[in-house]
């Protein structure tokens, strides 16, 4: 799977491939469309599961309780459903946002 552990971090627990510097101050990032726009997109490519057991937790706001009963999960395939999804979107994020950034500002 390419969630997996072993696909990112090698037996010493480094990187394999480094992700790409974030560097843009947070708060100036959530105020950009662009990123919106690459962040819908990154949500839209998400597996319908993924993409719901983020949703529920990171906008609206559901304890992890609440969304366990809603979709019938157990606690740790919730939070495996949670890290997939947040890996995912940290990499497309990386891939299609805060890299392209950096190289707009390089040149």
């Amino acid at each position: 799977s390419q969630d997996s552990p072993e696909d990112i971090f090698d037996n010493n627990g480094r990187w394999k491939t480094e992700p790409g510097a974030w560097r843009d101050d947070p708060a100036d990032v959530l105020e950009k469309k662009e990123f919106w726009k690459a962040f819908k997109e990154c949500m839209g490519g998400l597996p319908g599961r993924l993409a719901d057991v983020f949703s529920l937790r990171e906008f609206e706001g559901l304890g992890a309780e609440e969304i366990r009963n809603l979709m019938n999960l157990s606690a740790t395939n919730l939070n495996v459903l949670l890290y997939r999804a947040r890996l995912r979107l940290a990499r497309c994020l990386d891939t299609n946002w805060f890299r392209t950034e950096q190289k707009g500002k390089e040149k």
